[in-house]
């Protein structure tokens, strides 16, 4: 995929990957910004209730606006390939910060209440993932 340009994306590096798809760091070319776009592996894309799920919590996603929660920019197909545009997220993960280190308290207490709002605005929009593994937390 690297290299390869899907509708208006320029795939640059690939940043990851889980259960429900891959992530590349992308260029979008129409807007002169780097995007991270997420595909759905292609033996779901075949699954009708994987790829229903796909879009659903993708829109649902998309309809959120908390300064804590990644903003969804698109979804789309090409060529067989669904996948989501998002906004790029850098520095670290929660997983990454705490690996094998306590945190100190005020740092505990300022994740958790942002942690905390960023959920109540998912679930007050009735936004909440169904899937098996949490999305990475950015720090």
């Amino acid at each position: 995929m690297i290299g390869h340009t899907i509708s208006h994306y320029r795939i640059l590096s690939k940043l990851g990957g889980g259960g429900m798809g891959v992530v590349y760091e992308a260029e979008d070319e129409t807007l002169s910004r780097h995007v991270a776009l997420k595909f759905l592996p292609s033996e779901m894309s075949s699954d009708a209730s994987a790829l229903e799920r796909f879009q659903r919590e993708s829109r649902a996603a998309s309809a959120l606006n908390h300064p804590n929660i990644c903003t969804i920019h698109e979804i789309g197909h090409q060529n067989g390939h669904y996948f989501i545009v998002m906004e790029l997220l850098e520095g670290m993960t929660l997983r990454e910060r705490i690996l094998g280190r306590p945190l100190p308290t005020e740092q505990l207490l300022e994740l958790a209440i942002d942690i905390a709002g960023a959920l109540d605005a998912a679930h007050a929009r009735r936004a909440s993932s169904t899937g098996t593994s949490s999305p990475p937390t950015f720090l």
